[in-house]
Parts: structure tokens; sequence; C-alpha cells
């Protein structure tokens, strides 16, 4: 598929999650578990889909990711935009989920605030990377789906051991309905307020 061409995801939709899976825990208390577990134990922390996922920190090779991230993204500064780690987003009329995507990109303006949790419409693109450790009860699919839900308007997938990325766009009740693929050495062509085409070639490639 040549860079850049958006097309109709025809792939099986995720449940949009609106029945959950009967977990531990009171409704509207899980993100007061989560902030428990975080605090005992210094993992990074979600809710999603009523699932309490705890992780264990993200790995150097991550590290060294968002680095070359944040250096790739920073010309969207002039535009009043920035990329940010450890940005969480909740989700519109529920009390319990929010996830914490590798990076988000979002206005300045929008961090200016008290509040801990953004809403998916105040981000401009929020960045996953599939490889990064994960629970089982929650795969990458399902995260894509939840940010439509969210509303969030772009969603990068990074794909490291096999060198390629997925944009996401345009969300629906649904799950997004376009989607553009491509390999590293390949840009990913983001809007020009967010920057422009995101160069690849210097992104860590991971072993495993």
């Amino acid at each position: 598929m040549a860079v850049g061409e958006h097309v109709r995801d025809d792939r099986p939709r995720q449940s949009s999650g609106r029945h959950r899976p009967q977990v531990p825990g009171v409704p509207g208390k899980l993100r007061d578990v989560a902030a428990f577990i975080r605090e005992k134990t210094g993992l990074r922390v979600e809710v999603v889909r009523g699932n309490v996922l705890a992780t264990t920190p993200r790995s150097r090779a991550d590290a060294l990711l968002m680095s070359e991230l944040h250096e790739a993204l920073n010309r969207c500064r002039s535009d009043g935009v920035g990329s940010f780690q450890s940005a969480s987003i909740g989700l519109a009329g529920d009390p319990d989920d929010f996830v914490t995507p590798l990076m988000v990109v979002c206005d300045l303006s929008v961090m200016d605030s008290d509040e801990w949790l953004l809403s998916g419409e105040e981000v401009e693109l929020a960045i996953e990377v599939a490889s990064s450790p994960r629970d089982p009860r929650v795969g990458v699919a399902d995260r894509i789906a939840w940010y439509a839900e969210a509303k969030v308007p772009l969603v990068l997938c990074l794909r490291p051991v096999e060198q390629e990325w997925e944009l996401h766009a345009r969300p629906s009740a649904e799950g997004y309905r376009a989607l553009t693929q491509g390999r590293y050495g390949e840009p990913v062509p983001l809007p020009e307020r967010l920057g422009g085409d995101l160069l690849t070639e210097h992104l860590p490639r991971y072993t495993r």
C-alpha cells in the first residue's frame, strides 16, 4: 500500500467494550485501586474495559524511542503543539477507564490544568507501541478500539520488531474508519499542524 493512502479498514472490529467483563472492584472506584497499586508497587497502571492492568516500567528501548519521537515531533512546537509522556486519557462518561499511551501530542494550552486526565478530543495524536509488555486480557486491537470510542482523532501504532507502523484516523462508534500503513523508512503522513510527515528512518528497531 502506498504511504499516505487512506482506505477503509475492513478487518473485524473489536467490541466497543460496552459489555464489560465481571471484574473485582467496585464500579467508580477502580481508579482508586489503580492509584493504590501504583503507589505501592511503582508499576504502570491503567484501567481498560473495567480491567485494572499493571505493567512493568517501560524498557530502555522504549525510552530511546520516546527520545527519538520527541525530537522528530519538535517541529510542531511552532504551532503551539507539544508531545508529552505520562499523560493519561479518560473515557467520557466512564468513572473507571483510563489509558496512558507511550506519548500524546496535544495543544500546549491543554496541559495548563490541574486535571490529571485528558479527554480523547483534547488529544490530537496518541502513540502506542505494539511490542511493549501488555496484559494479555487487553490486546493492541482492543486498545485501538478504545481510543476510537474515546474519540482520539489519530492513533499511531508502532511495531518496532516488525519495523512497521499504522496510522488510524476518523474515529467512529464502530472503530477507526481509515487506516494508513507503512514500514520504517517511510514517513508517517501527519497533518501539517503536527509537523507534517514524521520521518521513521531513525526510530529504534527492537529485537524482540
